[in-house]
């Protein structure tokens, strides 16, 4: 996903989550160290006082975590 579709998606979600509410979002274990991937994940950690990262489910194809931000 191009860099302007994915900020503009995430302004979405950061516009429209309520107070304490709480985003989850999946992530590729392969993709993680890409450029777009690091930019996500430290726009998450601006926007949100908590961003925890699930332990990789390897069982999934492909290996996969999930990000909870608060």
């Amino acid at each position: 996903m191009n860099a302007r579709k994915r900020n503009r998606i995430l302004d979405a979600v950061f516009a429209g989550l309520r107070p304490g509410g709480v985003f989850v979002s999946v992530g590729c274990v392969h993709a993680c160290w890409f450029p777009g991937a690091r930019c996500y994940l430290s726009r998450l950690r601006s926007h949100f006082s908590t961003v925890v990262t699930s332990p990789v489910v390897w069982g999934n194809m492909p290996p996969a975590f999930v990000y909870c931000c608060r």
